[in-house]
C-alpha cells in the first residue's frame, strides 16, 4: 500500500505531505467525536464515524488502525473495552503518523 501511495505521489514530497497531514487532522478531530459518541451510545453516528476513520486509516495503509475502526464500526454504540481501547488507538495513531513521516522521509 505504501508503494502505491508513493507511485500516486509521484515522489512529490509536498503532495506527500498534504495527504499525511489531511490524515493526522481526520484522526485528531475524528477520535475525540468517536469518543463522544461512544459515550453517549449513538450507535448510528459511532458505526458511520468509525466506519469514515477506517477508511482513511485503509488509504493510508494503516491496517491496525483500520482493524480497531473495523471491531468499533461492529460494535457500536459501545464497545465493552472503550476505556482500554480509546487511548490504544491514540497511540497507534501517532506511531501511524510518525512511521509514514519516516517512511516517507519527512520530518
Amino acid at each position: 500500500m505504501l508503494g502505491q501511495l508513493r507511485m500516486l505521489a509521484e515522489d512529490d514530497p509536498a503532495f506527500i505531505q498534504e495527504m499525511l497531514a489531511a490524515f493526522a487532522e481526520q484522526m485528531q478531530a475524528g477520535l475525540p467525536e468517536l469518543g463522544a459518541l461512544v459515550a453517549a451510545r449513538q450507535a448510528e453516528a459511532a458505526r458511520r464515524m468509525a466506519h469514515a476513520l477506517k477508511g482513511a486509516a485503509l488509504n493510508m495503509g494503516a491496517r491496525t488502525l483500520a482493524l480497531h475502526f473495523r471491531n468499533i464500526e461492529e460494535q457500536a454504540p459501545a464497545p465493552a473495552d472503550w476505556q482500554t481501547l480509546e487511548p490504544r488507538i491514540g497511540h497507534d495513531c501517532e506511531e501511524t503518523i510518525r512511521q509514514l513521516n519516516a517512511y516517507f522521509g519527512l520530518h
